[in-house]
């Protein structure tokens, strides 16, 4: 469920169409939050495949591995268990960091040349939108709200499942549903672990495209499979008995995320002459949640490919 959430997911869908970095964010965002489940429920070599992963994993978005390595960290320490297996498992991090980071260097002839790029490249993409940068209110609020409906677009399909889990039951929980996680780390703290940092990241420095946010998205579409699972069983309580409508939970959770992909957004028009900073704020909200909603969908896809075709046919 939570693959098929993932594929059909509008911010998904259109970064496969339209890029081939932004997809490789998802990929490593899921290998190394699996080695990690794999090492906190107490195989140790895992902890170690999830370093070089995540070393490696930083040539496709350096941020990555700084916004991913406290999942590691609280993920290796439950099977490696000592400071030195932990420092080997952070060198084999740096190891396979080293595998892009010494071409760059190359590249740009010397480190320091490497780190002004970096650096510079993070100012002058975040001084228009990041409190931390120097940007005023309303750059920051244009990224804050784009930031929250893309990763709405990865529950909006599921949401309503969720919201069965507040209707009484009559059924005990199963198994499943009553798992702590892995050795004594609880589901949520995992969760946590794994999209908090990066949301954190989001929220004060930096987003401003859809396949930004392919980082967190596999992770809400992993909740969101739990929760169509959890609520149809919540529903067949009302419903003749050993009928678990899973399939149908699920058929509806495609279906609207297919719709928000297909669906035709207009932006609105931006109403300037509006007073008070509260209703500014909605407004702002208004105009540039239906920005980030057209700029998901296959309406962004189709420009780009129409662009694409003029700058050709122009050369």
């Amino acid at each position: 469920a939570a693959a098929l959430l993932l594929a059909l997911n509008p911010v998904f869908w259109r970064s496969t169409i339209t890029s081939p970095l932004r997809p490789y964010l998802a990929v490593l965002s899921v290998l190394v939050a699996y080695l990690c489940h794999r090492a906190a429920a107490g195989e140790a070599r895992f902890a170690y495949y999830a370093a070089l992963a995540l070393g490696l994993g930083g040539g496709w978005r350096p941020a990555l591995m700084v916004l991913l390595l406290p999942l590691w960290l609280f993920c290796a320490w439950p099977s490696l268990r000592s400071l030195r297996r932990v420092t080997l498992g952070l060198l084999l991090a740096a190891l396979g960091a080293l595998t892009w980071i010494i071409p760059l260097v190359i590249f740009t002839s010397g480190p320091d040349n490497l780190w002004t790029l970096f650096t510079r490249y993070l100012r002058e993409q975040s001084e228009g939108s990041s409190l931390l940068f120097g940007s005023g209110f309303w750059g920051w609020w244009k990224m804050f709200t784009q930031a929250f409906v893309w990763h709405a677009l990865a529950a909006i399909g599921w949401c309503w499942a969720a919201l069965l889990l507040l209707a009484p039951g009559r059924q005990t929980p199963s198994p499943a549903a009553q798992a702590r996680g892995v050795s004594g780390l609880p589901n949520g703290i995992f969760l946590l672990l794994w999209m908090g940092p990066v949301v954190a990241f989001f929220i004060a420095v930096h987003v401003a495209s859809p396949g930004h946010t392919l980082s967190v998205i596999p992770a809400l579409c992993l909740v969101g499979g739990a929760s169509l699972e959890r609520g149809a069983r919540r529903a067949a309580d009302w419903l003749p008995r050993g009928y678990v409508p899973r399939g149908a939970f699920l058929a509806v959770a495609l279906a609207i995320n297919v719709w928000f992909f297909t669906y035709p957004f207009r932006i609105p028009h931006e109403r300037t002459h509006i007073r008070g900073t509260l209703p500014q704020v909605r407004e702002q909200f208004r105009f540039w949640g239906a920005f980030a909603l057209r700029d998901s969908s296959y309406q962004s896809v189709r420009e780009k490919s129409q662009r694409t075709a003029e700058r050709i046919a122009f050369l």
